[in-house]
């Protein structure tokens, strides 16, 4: 069996085992995927740092029909979340984008659009704009991809069409994109994102 190679990022990890590490991460065409990396938690590690959250990586992975966790061979890292990660906003910031992205997305869809959602937030992110503008963008853009979202104003709707890092540059209704994207997602799922109290935490005394 030839594993399958990808590009993905990395939504999350959790440890598994004495050595192990259960990966969730997104691509493009094969949707969202569990994976285990067997040996990750160890210090001679051959994943290195290839798998912290917001990654961008090439993956391969071998996937068995009756399986629900595929198994992870190899990840090579693209591009790390490591410089936004020195500024405490963005970081969590990332995070609960992150968060967001794996509570709505499918497993197992293709998921190209999300992909390129986060791709080009979590890149946003690094090169410096607004860590709240591109919350604010994340989680409208998201809802609409799921589904979920209903029309926005005009006055959004025409700012939600803008590039991410265009949309950053704006004198933005960030609050009130956020409450409108907060009352839709609350009433989904009927509970917040565990995230969602701490980035408040971090950025109440800017917004």
């Amino acid at each position: 069996m030839r594993p399958e190679r990808t590009e993905a990022i990395i939504l999350n990890t959790f440890p598994a085992r004495e050595r192990d590490k259960l990966v969730v991460f997104l691509t493009p065409d094969h949707g969202k995927k569990k994976g285990w990396a067997y040996g990750a938690r160890s210090l001679k590690s051959r994943f290195g740092a290839a798998l912290e959250p917001l990654a961008k990586v090439r993956i391969a992975f071998l996937e068995r029909e009756s399986d629900e966790v595929v198994r992870i061979e190899s990840v090579d890292l693209l591009r790390s979340l490591f410089p936004a990660q020195q500024n405490l906003v963005a970081n969590v910031a990332a995070s609960y984008i992150a968060e967001t992205v794996d509570t709505f997305a499918q497993s197992g869809d293709p998921a190209e659009l999300i992909y390129r959602l986060l791709d080009r937030t979590t890149e946003a992110l690094l090169e410096g704009a607004d860590p709240m503008s591109v919350v604010a963008y994340a989680e409208v853009w998201m809802l609409r991809l799921g589904g979920i979202m209903p029309d926005l104003p005009d006055s959004i709707e025409k700012l939600i069409r803008l590039p991410v890092k265009e949309f950053a540059k704006r004198e933005l209704p960030v609050a009130k994109m956020r409450s409108l994207a907060a009352k839709v997602r609350r009433e989904f799922l009927g509970h917040e994102l565990k995230s969602y109290d701490i980035l408040a935490g971090v950025t109440s005394p800017l917004r």
